[in-house]
């Protein structure tokens, strides 16, 4: 089980056992981030993106999501814990909805999986695994262009589905290894009830966060978008019969005395020590 306390404006989770097995995190945003405490970069620039006290993409009050515009550097907000590290060689999971109002954007922009250390370009995580938000075109009226990512390997950019504005879209995707250990497998997604698959070459992909992540080199245009996202579920790594997913995160500083501290609790656990 785990242990927690507060002491010094750190926090500090303890657990007993070692055996590390992939489970399912959720993320509702009812009071704030939750587990979203990794913030770069945000507010900056002409984006304006976190905890929202609204509830555009659905359920109750509490969403993450805000103003997002092209940037010349990597923001994002993000939960950086996940347990350890995932690769293409895990089986993963993610899923929730999303809404996006007022498109008026020229640039790209990414929610899922990716690795704070190799943000190459700045229009996705490289690598990345999750949804890639391309500027609209290509026959997809004021729609954005929803293309599905793994691996390097990404639908195409006029494919359908696409995500349009003001609607509320459910999505669920799930990674599935060959069993190769090169990487390798196939995304299948379903994206408001339209099926996707994608088929994923051998990779190297590490992923070592889950969020939203902005920007495409050029900061000079106004174009901008608002985003919400909520009522996520994703995999993480927990270790085996303990809580996980603790928040404030593990290791966390400068957490105020009075935080709400919270966990998911460890399957079987009949108590945990706090």
């Amino acid at each position: 089980m785990y242990q927690k306390s507060v002491l010094f404006g750190i926090v500090t989770v303890m657990a007993v056992s070692t055996a590390a097995i992939a489970v399912t995190a959720t993320e509702t945003f009812d009071t704030g981030l939750g587990k979203f405490d990794l913030v770069v970069n945000v507010p900056g620039g002409d984006n304006d993106f976190g905890f929202s006290n609204t509830s555009y993409a659905g359920g109750d009050a509490g969403e993450l999501g805000g103003t997002i515009a092209r940037s010349d550097v990597a923001r994002y907000v993000a939960d950086g814990t996940l347990g350890g590290t995932l690769t293409t060689n895990d089986e993963i999971k993610m899923s929730g909805q999303f809404k996006l109002n007022n498109i008026n954007f020229n640039g790209r922009f990414f929610f899922g999986y990716f690795n704070t250390a190799n943000i190459a370009d700045f229009e996705r995580p490289s690598p990345g695994l999750g949804l890639w938000f391309y500027e609209p075109g290509g026959g997809s009226g004021d729609s954005f262009r929803l293309r599905i990512c793994a691996g390097g390997e990404a639908t195409g950019t006029g494919d359908p589905p696409h995500a349009p504005q003001n609607l509320v879209v459910n999505f669920n995707l799930t990674l599935t290894p060959s069993g190769n250990n090169d990487g390798s497998g196939s995304i299948s997604a379903n994206i408001n009830g339209a099926e996707v698959t994608v088929n994923v070459r051998a990779n190297e992909d590490v992923y070592n966060a889950f969020g939203l992540v902005v920007g495409f080199v050029g900061s000079s245009r106004p174009d901008k978008v608002t985003a919400y996202f909520d009522n996520l579920k994703y995999t993480v790594f927990a270790i085996e019969g303990n809580a996980f997913s603790p928040s404030p995160a593990d290791g966390r500083i400068d957490v105020p005395r009075d935080a709400i501290l919270s966990w998911t609790p460890g399957e079987f656990a009949d108590k945990h020590d706090v």
